[in-house]
């Protein structure tokens, strides 16, 4: 219980090769000579957690037959933290050596152990899309309409992937996550339109015989190309309590006259 704080002094690479070789159903590495070009006349080798290849500004090397992977690079992929003092030149590692507590996700309102895992969630998929990291949360109707429908874990893995992808640092707290998220069901729209800048109409959830509309609507983005390329992007926030999570719900949206139906099983997302 509780965590373990691990400081090496300055051979911070020395840290990156033990925790490769402690993690070995965790990583994997491909290391034929320099099929993925160079880092500083060295051989960049491809890492890949937990099945998903990560990048970052510095890769993976292989060094006269060792590989050297950056410490933050692997270790915050894994859902550890890692810390620099440059006044102590010293690289920290911690990790939660907690038993995880595998969540229910019964419940509209998130516990600490369901961010937890949205967060990790986030961080793995770093350098990763949101069509990536939440594909189930995502259906491309066709080549111009786009459905997210996000629940409560959703949106806490869609706001920590966005601090972690495009900032560089997670600045909300797990505190934060459950008060952004808890009790609502957001539903986000993507059209894109050779014709004209798309116009929405309407979006409405429905589950059983009950239909219902969002307490809240985002201002829309819109873009313009030259070419005639058109899209727009609108979010929704609906209040999941009326919903049953053991159900299907219908998102149906009515956008420049023509109407759009998914249906997403409640029962079969977190």
């Amino acid at each position: 219980m509780g965590v373990h704080s691990v400081h090496r002094q300055a051979w911070v690479l020395i840290a990156v090769v033990i925790l490769a070789c402690c993690l070995p159903s965790a990583l994997a590495v491909a290391t034929t000579i320099a099929p993925w070009g160079t880092f500083d006349g060295f051989p960049v080798v491809k890492l890949v957690v937990n099945g998903k290849q990560v990048e970052g500004d510095v890769p993976a090397v292989n060094v006269k037959g060792r590989t050297l992977i950056p410490l933050r690079l692997a270790a915050e992929t894994l859902g550890a933290t890692v810390g620099w003092d440059a006044e102590t030149y010293t690289a920290t590692l911690d990790v939660d050596l907690r038993e995880p507590v595998v969540p229910s996700y019964s419940s509209w309102t998130l516990t600490e152990a369901e961010v937890a895992d949205a967060i990790m969630w986030a961080r793995s998929g770093k350098g990763l899309e949101q069509e990536d990291i939440l594909p189930m949360y995502i259906a491309e109707i066709n080549n111009e309409v786009t459905l997210k429908l996000f629940t409560p874990w959703a949106t806490a893995v869609a706001l920590a992937h966005g601090e972690i992808k495009y900032e560089q640092a997670l600045t909300a707290t797990p505190a934060d996550l459950i008060a952004q998220t808890s009790g609502e069901m957001r539903v986000i729209v993507i059209v894109y339109s050779s014709r004209s800048l798309p116009s929405f109409e309407s979006v409405t959830l429905t589950q059983g015989n009950a239909t219902y509309t969002p307490v809240h609507a985002f201002d829309p983005i819109e873009r313009a190309w030259h070419g005639g390329q058109y899209a727009a992007l609108q979010e929704y926030i609906f209040d999941a309590t009326v919903f049953d999570k053991t159900g299907v719900v219908y998102v149906r949206v009515l956008v420049d006259g023509y109407e759009y139906v998914y249906s997403w099983d409640l029962a079969s997302i977190k």
